[in-house]
């Protein structure tokens, strides 16, 4: 087909009942309408109908809580749903081919944090913004332990929890390393008074929480016995402070 010259192509705007009402017969093809009430843009094709413009084509506006399923789902469609509720939605629409967009009567968008926030996509972890399991790192030791590697990733802190048998003294060291079955090393943070000091707590109390920041990916709790014949059980908890 030769290309042809339009001449009188028209841009119209209403909302979209006046654009319904209207006798597209007098518009040149080419011309585009504008719905003001749903921001739908429309354009009279070669046969005289009145179709989605191309970059309208795979955006759908509904109102109210129901709908149909009405689209062409061979293409990738966003679907508005204004004032309408997320839940009274066919969950069979979310099939793929389609997103839903949920709008209040105040074109608001609502957003649910808890999907719209994913640490496969932001630097932060943030399914790790709270506390992490408790480990047990010593359980009824009577001497000086060791204790296995305890896997703090995606935290940078850890809380300790000491409970001794007696009032006798022990000592808690933590030590760190950046890799699964590394070498564990002492681990030293810089003090208040500028200087570094050794991530270790000397303790002759029977029950306490010590909390260490600044640690790495994986841990191991030193419990050092420094006198005495108490037991010691003690339990480790990352989090994020």
């Amino acid at each position: 087909m030769a290309v042809k010259v339009m001449q009188g192509i028209t841009r119209y705007i209403g909302t979209a009942a006046e654009i319904a009402a209207y006798d597209i017969s007098r518009a040149n093809i080419g011309s585009t309408f504008f719905e003001s009430d749903t921001g739908i843009l429309k354009i009279l094709d070669q046969s005289g109908a009145l179709v989605n413009a191309p970059s309208e084509s795979s955006v759908v506006q509904v109102s109210g809580s129901n709908f149909e399923k009405t689209i062409d789902a061979a293409a990738p469609t966003i679907v508005a749903v204004v004032g309408g509720k997320y839940d009274s939605i066919d969950p069979s629409y979310d099939d793929g081919d389609a997103g839903v967009i949920r709008i209040n009567s105040k074109g608001e968008v609502a957003v649910n944090l808890a999907s719209a926030l994913d640490s496969t996509y932001d630097s932060i972890n943030v399914n790790k913004q709270g506390k992490g399991g408790v480990t047990t790192a010593h359980s009824a030791i009577t001497d000086t332990a060791t204790s296995a590697e305890i896997d703090c990733r995606g935290y940078n802190a850890i809380m300790l929890e000491i409970v001794q048998s007696a009032a006798e003294a022990w000592t808690y060291t933590v030590q760190g390393c950046m890799a699964s079955g590394g070498t564990f090393v002492d681990i030293y943070e810089m003090a208040n008074t500028g200087a570094l000091a050794l991530m270790t707590v000397a303790s002759n109390t029977l029950n306490r929480i010590l909390v260490f920041k600044g640690i790495p990916d994986y841990v191991k709790i030193v419990a050092t016995e420094v006198a005495g014949t108490a037991t010691v059980t003690v339990k480790v908890q990352p989090c994020n402070l």
